[in-house]
């Protein structure tokens, strides 16, 4: 008769939890990306560095007590104030709803914050397959709010 030793008694639970564990952070980090999850993480960044931008914006008009102004090119995809860029070439489409005399052209357009705490207002929509997500600025109280619309 051979004796047996705790090795030949196959894994510990130690052994089997961290494995377990293992397992879940691939399937974490992997799962969104297989399964679509990337594009709702692309357009969430995207409207929250968008949200930033405009209040930093509104702050620094404040503070330098002069309007600031908020571009954004929807062909070249960039958002940008001073010498701050937000370039979003993952993005599929972007496009602005503001005033018409504040579009310099078909493609380029800005949203102005005024050192009183106004603004100009406007709404940037967000393009990726088929979802869209979209940042309102509140033209009186300079609220900036994001809401999924797909």
């Amino acid at each position: 008769m051979s004796k047996h030793t705790q090795k030949d008694q196959g894994f510990s639970l130690m052994e089997m939890l961290v494995v377990l564990v293992f397992i879940g952070l691939l399937a974490g980090i992997a799962g969104p990306v297989i399964f679509g999850g990337g594009e709702k993480s692309t357009l969430r960044t995207a409207t929250e560095d968008i949200k930033s931008m405009a209040l930093r914006s509104s702050l620094q008009a404040k503070k330098q007590s002069r309007p600031i102004d908020l571009w954004i090119d929807v062909t070249k995809k960039t958002i940008w104030h001073d010498q701050t860029h937000i370039h979003l070439e993952k993005l599929d489409q972007i496009s602005l709803t503001t005033a018409q005399k504040l579009k310099q052209t078909d493609d380029v357009g800005r949203i102005i914050f005024f050192p009183d705490g106004t603004t100009t207002g406007g709404k940037i929509t967000l393009h990726l397959q088929k979802r869209q997500r979209i940042v309102n600025i509140d033209w009186l109280s300079t609220e900036v709010t994001i809401q999924d619309a797909s």
